[in-house]
């Protein structure tokens, strides 16, 4: 049996603002026994767009993923259901 040594978590977030949450996520990596985890911001949704243009810039342009400007409740409802691709949600 072949055990991964590098073990990434999803991460999605409602209510992201400017994304230092997913900031600190994604600069963080802990080792255990030979095992590295880390999380990778896959997506972020707010709908204030000062917010998401910051999270845009510090977090989807550099690590990846997608900000999205929407109200929560509208994600949840139209998009959350058919594309999660998400560990957890924050």
């Amino acid at each position: 049996m072949i055990m991964e040594k590098n073990i990434v978590f999803k991460l999605g977030e409602l209510f992201c603002g400017p994304g230092g949450l997913a900031l600190g996520a994604a600069t963080a990596h802990v080792t255990k026994k030979g095992k590295t985890f880390s999380i990778k911001p896959i997506w972020g949704v707010d709908k204030d767009k000062a917010a998401i243009a910051t999270y845009r810039t510090n977090i989807a342009e550099k690590h990846g993923g997608a900000a999205v400007c929407i109200d929560a409740m509208e994600f949840c409802g139209q998009k959350i259901s058919r594309n999660i691709n998400v560990d957890f949600i924050r």
